[in-house]
Order: structure tokens, then sequence, then C-alpha cells
């Protein structure tokens, strides 16, 4: 396991970024679309993802395929056996959105402290062979980069001169090929935590006061599932879980994919969090931004770390999560039921 201080020019990136996209996706804005009565269902198959949406939506700095675990540290993508043995670094880029479909890694590229890149796409072999860059959307962010069925699903948002995302300007969906030809916007709404399920795109629009929406893939059936201010949202099993914001707090809601069945699971005070099966692995404010879990049917509620807790991403039996240490920002890993944490970088 990786021991090495985290670069702190390193760190100032990768806690600016994560804090500038956090409080941005707290804005509100105004659209003048009318989303849809009833969603049309295309029957187009998707096929596999390359990771989890509850993964993608906390920037998917951790995936799984097989017995491979594939993370993203401040000096390079890497994978390690799910037993813990057999660590590779497989290359060098500072990474994000990591999906793995087949032999072939796909992963945000944003270069370095030295050279911050926002806007690219690379692909890589499992063994770290065959780096190449797969597109480069020169006038725009990207980010929830999300690989499925042949395709790049990603939000895209308006730059500053810098290269850091301009507050709130989150400008549509888009989808590309995995090698980089046939662009195509799905939508042009203010569209944050895409989680691409079947044929169907949920996501929070910010021009709609952060509410729920759903497309599908190909453009047609928009239709708005949830009158509510939500930030992170995770569909999985027919069911989407999201974080209301309210007056009181921020709490941790779930319904069907049809917007029905509202139940609240918990009345902690939720960050960002994670779903995988029945289980639900969030940041709790209302402890210090602690890594606690619950049921789905809210029972079972347990606390896992005394650490600050964010981007949350689980792979097999380990959860990822980033962290502070001496004011600097860190990787850590820890079973899903609490035990044997470790420092990673």
């Amino acid at each position: 396991m990786k021991t090495t201080n985290l670069p702190r020019r390193i760190v100032t990136f990768v806690l600016s970024a994560a804090l500038l996209i956090a409080l941005c996706a707290c804005g509100r804005g105004n659209n003048s679309a009318t989303p849809s009565t009833t969603a049309t269902v295309s029957t187009e198959p998707v096929g596999p993802a390359g990771n989890t949406t509850g993964n993608i939506t906390n920037f998917g700095i951790a995936a799984i395929q097989g017995d491979w675990i594939y993370y993203a540290a401040s000096d390079g993508l890497y994978k390690i056996n799910t037993v813990g043995n057999g660590e590779e670094k497989l290359c060098a880029d500072l990474a994000e959105s990591i999906n793995i479909i087949g032999n072939t890694i796909y992963y945000q590229n944003y270069g370095s402290s030295n050279n911050y890149n926002a806007n690219t796409v690379y692909s890589i072999s499992t063994d770290g062979s065959d780096r190449q860059k797969v597109f480069d959307d020169e006038a725009q962010g990207i980010k929830y980069i999300s690989v499925v069925g042949g395709k790049i699903y990603y939000c895209a948002y308006s730059l500053t001169k810098a290269g850091l995302l301009t507050k709130g300007k989150y400008t549509g969906i888009y989808v590309i090929n995995t090698d980089g030809t046939g662009k195509q916007k799905i939508c042009g709404d203010q569209a944050a935590c895409l989680n691409v399920v079947g044929n169907q795109i949920y996501y929070k629009n910010k021009g709609a006061s952060d509410q729920i929406y759903v497309i599908n893939v190909d453009g047609t059936g928009r239709q708005d599932l949830c009158k509510e201010r939500t930030d992170y949202s995770c569909v999985v099993d027919g069911r989407i879980y999201y974080q209301s914001i309210t007056t009181e707090g921020r709490y941790l809601v779930t319904t069907k994919t049809d917007g029905t069945d509202r139940h609240v699971l918990c009345s902690d005070d939720v960050g960002c969090f994670n779903v995988v099966g029945n289980v639900v692995f969030y940041q709790n404010f209302s402890d210090g931004g602690k890594l606690y879990s619950i049921n789905a049917d809210g029972t079972n509620r347990k606390k896992l770390n005394d650490d600050l807790s964010f981007t949350i991403c689980v792979a097999g039996d380990w959860i990822y999560y980033r962290s502070q240490q001496d004011n600097d920002v860190c990787l850590c890993r820890i079973k899903t039921d609490g035990n044997d944490r470790q420092f990673i970088q």
C-alpha cells in the first residue's frame, strides 16, 4: 500500500476542484423548457457500464473488475489485487471518472497541477499499455463521465480562462463514441450528477432548482421526476436515492424511479453518499462528516470511521474515500464493515 505524502500543489488542485463542484451543485437557475408529462423509453439496448452509478456521482476515483481494483491517487492511476497485493502503477496521469470496459480503462485525465486540464478523456489497457487520448472537448469542461455500451456520456460545463468551473454554468449532456467520434448533444439542461441506467439518464437539473430529471439516451422523453431541491443522487435497483435540501437540513431520501413511494431514510445531515445493493454509505455532517452506513430500509445505522470522508467510492469489499491529514487531502480505504482502515497516500 502506498504511503507517500500527497504533494501540496496537487492537493490544492484536487481540493479546490472538489469544493468548486460541490458549491456549484447548490446553485439555482431558470429553465424555460417544459418537461414531458410521460417518458417514452427508448428500446435501443445500451450495454455494460464501466462503473457503478454511485461511484460515477462520487467522481469515480475507484472501480473494480474481476480480481482487480483500479484507483486514482495523487501521482497516477493504480491497480491492486482484491486480496491486497500486486499493486502496480499504470500511468502518472491525475485521473478521475474511472470506467473499465473489457481490457480498457477510460478516465478523465486532469494532467497535473502544473498543466491542469478539465476536458480530456484518455484510455489505457488494464496492463498499463496503449495509453492514448480519446477526445478533448476544447470548448468546455467535462464531468460525471459514464461509459456504457460503447459510448461515453458526460456533463459539460463552461470554463474560465484558468480552466476552472464557472459557477453554475453546466451546459448540457453529451455522448460520444469510445473511439472519440460521433459527438452529439443529448440535451441542453444544466445537468449534473449523471446516472446512466439502461436506456435512460437521470440527472440533477441546476436550471430547474436542482430537481431530478430523466431523459432517454436518444434525447426523447425528458421528464421532471422530483419537485425537491437535490444534490447528490444515485439510481440503483429501480430506486432513486438523493440528498433532499431543505431549510432544516440535507436529508437522505429514496423514491421509485417514477418519483413515487418517497421515504426519508434518516434524519442525519447527509453529504455525499453511495449505494451498493441494500446499503447506503454516506458522509454524516451531523457527526463531523464521518463515514456512516445504513440499510436502504432505514435500519442498521452504523458509524464506520472517525475521518472527514468525501468522494465515497465502493470497490468490492473496500470503500475508497478522500479525507484530510495535516490540512492536506489524502486517500484512504476501509472495509465496508468499518474494519481495516488504511491510509493510501
